[in-house]
């Protein structure tokens, strides 16, 4: 007996509906991954103290020994920019699926944010770990400052005086780890923007029903019983006109941080090259 046209689509529609919630799960499988994962970030803390302590034992030279936590540093900083990325688009993709299931009317029910993509902004969990990252990088900083003028300005001077190229290219390499780091850290933050938008841009979400008078069946058919829809474009339409009007300031703040970084450098390599080459005396 052949089977009917009705009983393929029911079976069809069944299989869809069971197949967004094993990828709801999914979803909020990978997000606990993500989130979990950058928790890892931590052990650049437990790097920089280990560095540093190397340097003070004198197994390491301390410009190696600060390069290599600020290096840490900062690939940790960039692990959880690109972390929170992909645990920001999860959310979206979950804000998707319960758009199928909820309505706007619902938002009052269970969560505010139903449909709704997050913000692109660090997630709280994450911002602490951001910041601890950051204030190890200060550190490390400061120690390599301290080391540098131990024996005060006048000793400093004499060591940068007396010293041959390859040290003094040798004493630079913290500051160029320093200016390479804070230039690659905002280009990671603005490229993960910058693929944040698409995917508001790229994959809106079904839009949302307002209320439920006739309950909408998971293929989002609209014409046959005229359910009341508001679409996904114009659910984000105000978070995606946000992130295009931040990733077009993310491009100027970018271009004039690396013009600040660059020329910081250049400047510090000029006051150094100065007192090298005895063209300063204080």
């Amino acid at each position: 007996m052949p089977i009917s046209t009705d009983e393929v689509r029911k079976e069809l529609r069944t299989q869809r509906h069971d197949f967004i919630k094993e990828y709801y799960k999914m979803a909020v499988t990978d997000l606990d991954r993500h989130i979990k994962g950058s928790w890892q970030t931590i052990v650049t803390v437990a790097a920089t103290v280990a560095t540093i302590s190397l340097a003070e034992d004198n197994k390491l030279p301390v410009p190696i020994a600060v390069a290599a936590s600020l290096g840490v540093g900062f690939w940790g900083l960039c692990n959880l920019i690109d972390g929170n990325f992909w645990s920001l688009r999860a959310i979206a993709f979950l804000a998707n699926v319960e758009a199928v299931y909820f309505t706007e009317e619902d938002r009052k029910h269970f969560n505010p944010y139903v449909g709704h993509h997050p913000g692109y902004h660090l997630l709280d969990s994450l911002r602490y770990q951001f910041a601890a990252v950051v204030l190890f990088l200060f550190i490390s900083i400061a120690y390599f400052i301290w080391r540098a003028f131990d024996k005060g300005l006048s000793e400093f001077i004499a060591r940068v005086s007396n010293s041959s190229i390859e040290a003094f290219v040798f004493w630079l390499l913290p500051w160029f780890i320093v200016v390479l780091g804070i230039v690659y850290t905002l280009h990671t933050w603005r490229m993960c923007l910058g693929k944040y938008l698409s995917f508001v841009t790229d994959s809106p979400g079904p839009g949302m029903q307002t209320n439920l008078p006739i309950k909408r069946s998971v293929e989002f058919e609209t014409s046959e019983n005229n359910v009341p829809i508001t679409s996904g474009e114009k659910v984000q339409e105000q978070l995606r006109n946000g992130l295009r009007q931040r990733t077009s300031d993310w491009q100027n703040y970018f271009f004039r941080a690396w013009l600040a970084a660059g020329f910081g450098f250049l400047f510090l390599c000029l006051i150094l090259l100065s007192i090298r080459f005895g063209w300063f005396v204080p």
